[in-house]
């Protein structure tokens, strides 16, 4: 068996409209679907037998990313890439944010165009970010831009310009 591409990567958030503000409003994501699935089979899978879910897939504008048919099935797009974003309504959590270094901890990363735009933009909305951009010094990102940032639930996000 094979690995073929990836699907989707998804982060549990506290408030999925809160979070749509940040990905869709700030980042410009395009939101492709956006339900709750309190279906049997999600109980089963996430392990919660009264779990209910909301959410969102996102999609980098231009990108294919998923459809839907005219009966609300979704189909992937292939290769493209997607983000979930689930709001546990049931049952919820209250865990806190974990550090950058904690093990688990992931992050995502989005090249853009012009680094010092998005963090001008970005900066007066109250995002935190960990520092400036830098210019990246060793490696194979060198002689790139890069920043860290954290979305409203603190989910690290990392910015990068070639």
């Amino acid at each position: 068996m094979l690995l073929r591409s990836v699907d989707h990567v998804a982060f549990t958030v506290s408030n999925l409209e809160r979070s749509l503000e940040f990905y869709r409003d700030l980042l410009g994501l395009d939101v492709i679907l956006k339900r709750v699935w309190d279906e049997d089979y999600v109980r089963q899978m996430v392990g919660y037998p009264d779990a209910s879910l909301y959410i969102a897939l996102l999609k980098l504008p231009g990108e294919q990313g998923a459809l839907l048919t005219a009966d609300g099935a979704l189909i992937p797009g292939q290769g493209n890439f997607m983000l979930e974003l689930i709001e546990y309504q049931q049952p919820r959590s209250d865990t806190g944010v974990s550090q950058i270094n904690s093990p688990g901890n992931a992050h995502l990363c989005f090249i853009v165009d012009d680094i010092q735009e998005f963090y001008r933009r970005l900066l007066p909305t109250g995002v935190t970010f960990i520092s400036a951009p830098v210019t990246v010094t060793a490696g194979p990102n060198k002689g790139r831009q890069a920043v860290y940032l954290r979305d409203r639930d603190g989910i690290v996000i990392q910015l990068m310009q070639p």
